[in-house]
């Protein structure tokens, strides 16, 4: 059978190993870089040309982080609370966190759905984003307060709730009617914009 233990104990002791990893892990565990994908992920969002991709795209991203996060990362610990990786091995956390259900991350769940939304309409984004929630993901491993599967099912939830959003509002994208609206949105009706002939 395969055990998480390991791998949750070599990345915690070598958060206090090198300098560099202990400030990587505690700039992105907790809350700095989680912040910065949400700030950066709103920037690209809010760029979008014209308007109404503009709004559409935020529906999506709105809509994929309540059905993820929201929803599905809230209501899986009512149907299996698994402890935390610090509370069964028994060591200190390198952050305060609640000895809540660690299955899944919803750190994760959130960026991931974040990122699977915003890759729908930029795709180069998208891939930064889902990038640093993997980051994110690693580091709060490092930290003692998930395993490596609670972040597995955080992406799993996260890329599920965009997929579901995605179902639910793919009728109403914008449609570009002209060739100057497909230019001035480089990126992003791409994506979403169906040709006309």
């Amino acid at each position: 059978m395969f055990s998480e233990s390991p791998i949750v104990v070599f990345l915690h002791a070598s958060v206090g190993v090198s300098g560099v990893w202990s400030w990587l892990t505690s700039i992105t565990a907790s809350s700095f870089l989680p912040y910065l994908l949400g700030v950066g992920a709103l920037a690209v969002l809010v760029a979008i040309r014209p308007f109404r991709a503009r709004v559409w795209a935020l529906a999506l991203t709105g809509l994929s982080l309540i059905i993820g996060r929201g929803i599905l990362a809230s209501f899986i610990p009512l149907l299996w609370n698994r402890p935390r990786p610090f509370l069964s091995l028994g060591f200190q956390p390198t952050f305060l966190v609640n000895p809540t259900s660690a299955f899944p991350s919803g750190h994760v769940a959130f960026l991931v759905a974040l990122a699977a939304a915003v890759f729908i309409v930029n795709r180069r984004a998208g891939w930064l984003l889902g990038a640093g929630a993997l980051l994110v993901g690693v580091a709060r491993v490092a930290a003692g307060v998930h395993w490596p599967t609670d972040v597995l099912g955080g992406v799993a939830v996260g890329i599920l709730g965009a997929w579901v959003a995605w179902l639910l509002i793919k009728q109403y994208r914008p449609i570009a009617v002209s060739q100057a609206e497909v230019e001035s949105a480089p990126g992003v009706l791409d994506v979403v914009v169906e040709k006309k002939f």
